[in-house]
């Protein structure tokens, strides 16, 4: 089902553009019910578009049932990504990088019209949700820290222990070349960094990517197929994720829809469970938790909270 925001209920949204660009993102209850809240994302042009990216982002989150409120949403989104806008505003401003405000409206219109995510990291506007918002400008041989400085290639790094490692722009790599693992953007488009079942175990190559539905494919790290796919490890061919009701690997293949789960004691996938239903560990939907047997709502801003049965550092008290 595709959820357009403006259907939802979201409260009215304003930007303010405070000192040397500062972002705030002010929301509002459609019902004027309550104060008006504020959270900021910090200064800048990057700021300003993640804010509004946020609220987007948020909105669809509490309607696919990943987050109680909007609000609270936001002050996550804000924190988690404090480090990330920081830099990439540096480097716009040293001119190692670039991006396009025309990509940046296409991007947040997308997240208007998106449906429910399948996996909850699918949507960071700097990689997976919007390509192209940001272009690297460091030449092929030049210093990099990151793979999205580099125009045209990725950034080769020595291994190193250190937090930031100084490496320099290379050509992408062509499929049936060496690559290192953890270098998923090594490889040409269209390619991905894995293991190939024409080469000795160990060693990595570019491989093709983007395979279709029912075509051989080789499970490695790097999944080879096209997006929405996965590559079966004991029939070594494309797949479609498994649908409700459908087998399942409780410690491996996730299912179709972020609204579901391999059930560990049917090995099949089912839908996550609603406010009042029996659980067992991480099986309530994503606006509540497992308490007592029990799956209960998650509590809000200000509100007493405890670790929820089975889980381990996914919540702390704001």
């Amino acid at each position: 089902m595709t959820i357009r925001l403006a259907s939802l209920g979201l409260g009215p949204l304003a930007l303010l553009m405070m000192g040397c660009g500062g972002a705030e993102v002010r929301s509002k209850p459609m019902d004027a019910s309550g104060p008006e809240v504020s959270v900021s994302f910090g200064s800048g042009p990057v700021a300003v578009f993640l804010a509004r990216f946020a609220h987007e982002l948020c909105g669809l989150h509490v309607a696919c049932g990943l987050d109680r409120t909007v609000i609270d949403c936001e002050r996550d989104i804000a924190t988690y990504w404090e480090w990330a806008i920081r830099m990439r505003q540096a480097e716009l401003d040293s001119g190692r990088m670039a991006w396009d405000p025309a990509r940046a409206e296409t991007c947040i219109a997308s997240v208007q019209l998106a449906e429910c995510p399948r996996l909850s990291s699918g949507l960071q506007p700097w990689s997976l949700g919007c390509p192209g918002l940001f272009t690297g400008a460091v030449l092929i041989g030049e210093p990099c820290v990151r793979d999205l400085e580099c125009g045209t290639g990725y950034c080769q790094q020595p291994y190193c222990t250190e937090a930031c490692c100084l490496g320099n722009c290379a050509s992408r790599i062509p499929i049936g070349g060496r690559c290192n693992s953890g270098e998923e953007s090594s490889c040409v488009a269209g390619a991905a960094c894995g293991y190939d079942d024409n080469f000795e175990m160990g060693a990595w190559v570019c491989i093709q990517a983007g395979i279709e539905q029912g075509k051989p494919c080789f499970d490695g790290k790097s999944d080879p197929c096209k997006a929405g796919l996965r590559c079966d490890s004991n029939k070594q061919i494309c797949m479609p994720y498994p649908k409700d009701g459908e087998p399942c690997d409780p410690a491996g293949v996730t299912c179709d829809r972020f609204g579901s789960y391999c059930d560990p004691g049917r090995n099949r996938c089912q839908a996550l469970k609603q406010i009042g239903s029996s659980c067992n560990g991480n099986d309530c939907v994503g606006i509540a938790m497992c308490q007592g047997g029990k799956c209960v709502a998650k509590p809000g801003t200000g509100e007493p909270c405890t670790v929820p049965d089975g889980d381990i550092g996914l919540y702390r008290c704001r």
